[in-house]
């Protein structure tokens, strides 16, 4: 004969209170009526704190991202979901309805698991397979005492990088062409360090960067007492110095007309003569010379000799933009990611929807944007993981902030603001979130809401 096992209330209580999984109970009106000693483990936070409180409250306030409660007594269904406790912690919740004998919801009663430690182990093997990746391609190298490394992943970069390859072990002359920040520098670097040179001085000089009245002495240098201001021993110009070796002049296109009749002289004669001498210094150089500008034009508006452009563009490398080497932003960002986790030693992870604005992402600063901006997210957010919130500068680039030409500085940046605290609010689960995002009180933001007509659209 079997025996009935009836369970009171007080010994129901006992048993949840001692089960090992979070037990969170709310009533028909969303309001918390129980909770056990698991879920105060697990989340840090006290039941004192969370009994008789709205689950609305618990989001206004920072403890959990969503409830699953609310939707439970929204859909009269059993839901999970993954929630985010406090920002820090990551449980899988289950919600299951309790009905009445009226077909209305009497409670809800979610169980809870922390799935902290399993989130961050996948996120460990994410990195590492990533890294491994990025350390089997063929096309990373290593260049320069940095020991950096620069990513060829994608098709165009592809026939690039085996071009470069082709030529730089002969003597040859190279023109880099391409946009700001799509990396003629580092292919510079490649061509040095895969030559027959790579053991010999590598200079860079800066056209654009140096005075015209001083680049001549930079380039030739000069005797003792050439000119007023001279070191008295003289100077060796870098020409000499990169004897044997490679010398980089970027933005050639910036070379005044007077210094590029000098420098198509020496490439002739392949002899130097220094400022206030007499004596000609042999040289065998090798000239690696970039750009952004359109060479070939500044010809036809007599900006650059003819001349001179054959002497340079011997080969002729053009770097495509960024935006045209879609199917290489996501390893480049991964790269610089990991990259800089290395350097400061950070753990950080970056969530698949950022990953997929970033890669969307036009990025009109070509590479060199790329790295600034993963650099600027890893050191500016303090969460360990880098969500599309903290992405809204790109996600609002489809209708980016353009100024008027007829409004004030005053009326752009009131522009700007509205767009900002709009993105944010469009992010944020709660007004006061909003506001602590955005760094200022939540009676200012209240404020600027009114005065631009915004509202929170989870409310």
């Amino acid at each position: 004969m079997e025996t009935e096992i009836v369970i009171g209330s007080e010994q129901l209580k006992q048993v949840i209170e001692f089960s090992s999984d979070g037990i969170y109970v709310v009533n028909q009106d969303g309001i918390t009526i129980l909770v056990n000693q698991a879920y105060e483990t697990m989340t840090g936070l006290s039941r004192e704190h969370l009994l008789g409180k709205h689950m609305s409250e618990l989001i206004q306030e920072g403890k959990i991202n969503e409830s699953v409660s609310l939707l439970v007594l929204k859909k009269k269904k059993t839901i999970s979901l993954v929630q985010q406790i406090a920002n820090k912690k990551d449980m899988i919740v289950t919600g299951n309805p309790v009905f009445k004998q009226d077909g209305e919801i009497d409670f809800v009663v979610t169980s809870v698991r922390d799935i902290t430690q399993l989130a961050q182990l996948k996120n460990e093997l994410h990195r590492a397979k990533a890294m491994s990746l990025l350390q089997n391609n063929q096309y990373t190298f290593l260049y320069g005492e940095q020991n950096e490394r620069y990513l060829f992943k994608g098709s165009k970069m592809r026939v690039i990088y085996d071009q470069i390859k082709h030529v730089a072990p002969f003597p040859t002359s190279i023109l880099l062409q391409g946009p700001t920040g799509t990396g003629k520098e580092v292919l510079a670097n490649l061509i040095h360090h895969t030559s027959n040179r790579q053991t010999k001085p590598f200079i860079k000089i800066n056209c654009g960067a140096i005075p015209d009245h001083l680049l001549e002495s930079e380039l030739f240098g000069y005797e003792a007492g050439a000119f007023t201001g001279a070191k008295k021993e003289g100077k060796i110009g870098v020409l000499e110095l990169a004897n044997k070796g490679t010398i980089l002049l970027d933005e050639i296109g910036e070379m005044p007309l007077a210094m590029q009749v000098k420098l198509l002289r020496v490439l002739q004669e392949k002899k130097v003569q220094r400022i206030g001498g007499t004596k000609e210094y042999p040289i065998d150089v090798r000239i690696i010379s970039a750009t952004n500008r359109n060479i070939k034009q500044q010809i036809l508006e007599k900006q650059f000799r003819e001349d001179l452009y054959y002497r340079l563009a011997v080969v002729t490398i053009d770097i495509p933009p960024l935006c045209e080497r879609q199917d290489e932003l996501h390893e480049l960002i991964l790269y610089f990611f990991e990259a800089f986790c290395q350097r400061y030693h950070l753990t950080k992870t970056i969530s698949d929807d950022a990953l997929e604005i970033l890669t969307t992402y036009h990025w009109p600063g070509n590479v060199r944007q790329v790295k600034n901006t993963i650099e600027n997210l890893l050191v500016s957010v303090s969460e360990d993981v880098i969500t599309k919130d903290h992405l809204f500068f790109f996600q609002s680039d489809i209708h980016p902030i353009r100024p008027v030409a007829k409004q004030h500085l005053k009326e752009q940046m009131e522009q700007a603001e509205k767009q900002i605290i709009s993105a944010i609010l469009k992010q944020a689960p709660s007004i006061r979130q909003a506001a602590r995002e955005l760094g200022i009180h939540h009676a200012t933001l209240l404020a600027k809401m009114k005065r631009y007509n915004l509202l929170h659209e989870k409310t």
